[in-house]
């Protein structure tokens, strides 16, 4: 966001009762069904990433992914075009 390195963190899964894949970042509105853990943190509800993976599809229309490069070297992704009430867009990307 703003140009800034943004890390997204998956938690590993034990049990049914697991919750979240949380993403750092700073947010002004929660979506519905999703908890701040603190000031740059949010919580979503695992039934809804499993429903965005589960239609790939549809999850592929809400973001434009590239890879990005440095020094000529693949070092990560690059998101853009971020639909608004996306999953993208619920965990806080721009």
């Amino acid at each position: 966001m703003d140009g800034a390195f943004e890390v997204l963190q998956m938690e590993e899964i034990r049990g049914t009762a697991a919750r979240s894949n949380v993403a750092r970042l700073k947010r002004d509105k929660k979506p519905e069904g999703s908890k701040t853990l603190g000031s740059k943190s949010i919580s979503l509800k695992r039934e809804r990433i499993d429903e965005a993976v589960n239609d790939l599809g549809n999850l592929m229309k809400q973001v434009r992914i590239r890879p990005h490069y440095k020094d000529g070297q693949s070092d990560g992704l690059t998101l853009s075009g971020i639909r608004s009430n996306s999953i993208f867009s619920e965990m806080g990307f721009r």
